[in-house]
């Protein structure tokens, strides 16, 4: 099997400060579908985020094309304070994969 597409994300940047509801805007080469438990990629890899030790799950509501394989994930807010933050995919099986995540980056909340 190939490797899942890469996950790159464009803003924010990496150390910038944010707010209550902020959004993710990000880049894959992926094929994205919307169905009722939220996104796929490629018709198997789940949209996820690491905060911190938690996980967050892209609900079917939650991400927006952009066109030209930009999406932007829109998210509810976090607690105040830093927070080290990773796109990822998992499988089917919700298990989070090594492969084709983003970079991690570092969020100060507001």
């Amino acid at each position: 099997r190939p490797p899942p597409p890469r996950i790159t994300l464009v803003e924010p940047a990496n150390g910038s400060v944010v707010s209550g509801p902020f959004a993710l805007v990000f880049e894959t080469p992926a094929t994205m579908t919307r169905d009722s438990t939220g996104w796929l990629a490629e018709g198997r890899y789940h949209l996820h985020a690491t905060v911190g030790q938690a996980e967050l799950m892209a609900g079917a509501a939650d991400v927006d094309s952009l066109g030209g394989g930009r999406w932007r994930w829109n998210i509810p807010g976090l607690p105040p304070g830093e927070h080290r933050m990773r796109l990822q995919w998992s499988g089917p099986d919700h298990r989070t994969l090594r492969e084709g995540g983003s970079a991690p980056f570092q969020l100060l909340v507001r």
